[in-house]
């Protein structure tokens, strides 16, 4: 078993994996492959997932290994109800945990709703890291920054 990390450490950690799913998501939002609409959304959804689970370790709030974002999202508004309006827009993202990862007869995301998708996910993760100390922060201020302005659509000001 691997050594315990501390705090920061940790959600460090979960931060940067969100933010990695994120340029994930717009690598393949740029291919413009119409087959990988779903696989964007699956990484915007994984990205939401990972930053509410980053937000709830910092507070030291047990989650079961779940990609409910409904159920993530109601323990992270019980810590911060600012944060409800952030965790409604994005609970539906849920379904593309699953959803599409396997053959079935459900209708393909469109690119209107990977690119949607993408803008969500990019601002759930920004609400959560501007409720977190740097020290939580998966790289420098300078690193963040220019992740805000790596966006597919705009450079957003923080």
């Amino acid at each position: 078993m691997p050594p315990k990390l501390g705090k920061e450490k940790e959600v460090s950690l979960w931060l940067g994996k969100a933010l990695e799913d994120i340029k994930s998501a717009k690598i393949l939002f740029r291919a413009n492959d119409v087959t990988q609409w779903h696989q964007v959304l699956f990484f915007c959804q994984q990205a939401v997932e990972k930053s509410m689970k980053g937000f709830l370790t910092w507070h030291a709030v047990a989650f079961r290994w779940t990609h409910d974002l409904v159920e993530l999202g109601k323990k992270c508004t019980d810590i911060d109800l600012a944060i409800e309006n952030d965790v409604s827009s994005v609970k539906d993202l849920t379904e593309y945990a699953w959803e599409f990862r396997y053959p079935g007869e459900d209708e393909e995301p469109t690119k209107e709703e990977a690119k949607t998708g993408i803008h969500r996910a990019e601002n759930f993760v920004s609400a959560i890291l501007v409720r977190l100390p740097a020290e939580a922060h998966p790289a420098t201020k300078k690193s963040i920054k220019k992740w805000f302005c790596f966006s597919l659509f705009t450079c957003r000001k923080k």
